[in-house]
């Protein structure tokens, strides 16, 4: 993002014309979300491999889990934010457009693998109870229930033992 910057931003002046506002804010947004973007799409970004150290798992296993996310995020922002703004539609239109247009695809994706056996709705875990406490948007709530409501032990379901904890890297001497 660093090394774009400095090119993008004066090719976006050059060919800006009368519209420096329009093309300068398109420009810094397509530098933002490619910097995004490449960053949830990289087994190797300091985030992926940070977020699977501390879950305690591979980080292939995370990359796996992201990547289909990530995707879905780019492809709307390629298609709402840059090729219809290019062509003239309303900025709210596009805004509206994407709040409705990407849970419409998770949705409608999601319920194509469970059609065909390869997917469903996902197992809840909670660690503190060493089981699944739910699926999908029920699993999500009971989860909330036990550790996030007043009256509820907080950390109690969100920390292992120490006597289950695991070093997460041996370092080598």
């Amino acid at each position: 993002m660093s090394i774009i910057f400095p090119i993008a931003l004066p090719l976006a002046d050059l060919a800006s014309g009368n519209s420096k506002k329009e093309i300068i804010t398109q420009t810094i947004a397509a530098v933002l979300g490619g910097a995004t973007f490449g960053d949830h799409c990289s087994p190797i970004s300091d985030t992926t491999v940070l977020s699977a150290a501390a879950c305690r798992i591979k980080t292939m296993d995370h990359f796996k889990t992201q990547v289909p996310y990530a995707f879905l995020a780019g492809m709307c922002a390629t298609i709402l934010g840059f090729i219809l703004h290019g062509y003239g539609c309303p900025d709210w239109l596009l805004i509206v457009g994407g709040f409705g247009f990407m849970p419409a695809i998770f949705y409608g994706v999601s319920k194509l693998f469970e059609k065909f056996g390869k997917g469903g709705d996902t197992g809840i875990f909670d660690p503190g109870a060493q089981k699944l406490v739910g699926f999908g948007v029920d699993g999500s709530i009971e989860s909330l229930k036990r550790n996030c409501l007043p009256g509820a032990k907080y950390g109690e379901y969100m920390v292992l033992p120490s006597s289950r904890r695991e070093p997460l890297f041996t370092p080598s001497r």
